[in-house]
């Protein structure tokens, strides 16, 4: 979810962007490879909360990190492993996020965006 909230308006302004400097309106692979920049950088600003997650989830019963909230288990990272600890597998992450953000929105664009708004 914050992943969402966080893509949305940046492929937003990236197309708005593009569209301007243009000067028409993008076609879909365009908005496509906004989505993919957009997708990327939600990928690489979400990592820490992520990486938190997985501790929590992969934590054995009654440790620190099971019984804790995502803000104590990401101090605990920092505290442990530093600031390459809390982005730990960021760039397979972003990659991933990234491909998968282009063809979302090359579907969207081709497909349903023509349809509600045409």
């Amino acid at each position: 979810m914050p992943g969402s909230c966080i893509e949305m308006p940046i492929w937003e302004l990236l197309k708005t962007f593009w569209s301007k400097r243009k000067k028409r309106k993008i076609g879909p692979f365009e908005s496509a490879m906004c989505g993919a920049i957009s997708g990327a950088i939600v990928g690489c600003l979400t990592t820490p909360l992520d990486v938190a997650k997985t501790r929590i989830m992969l934590a054995e019963k009654g440790t620190f990190a099971a019984t804790s909230n995502i803000l104590l288990v990401k101090r605990m990272v920092w505290r442990e492993k530093g600031i390459q600890g809390l982005f730990a597998g960021m760039v397979p992450r972003v990659v991933r996020i990234s491909l998968g953000s282009y063809i979302f929105f090359a579907v969207y664009e081709i497909f349903i965006s023509d349809t509600l708004y045409n």
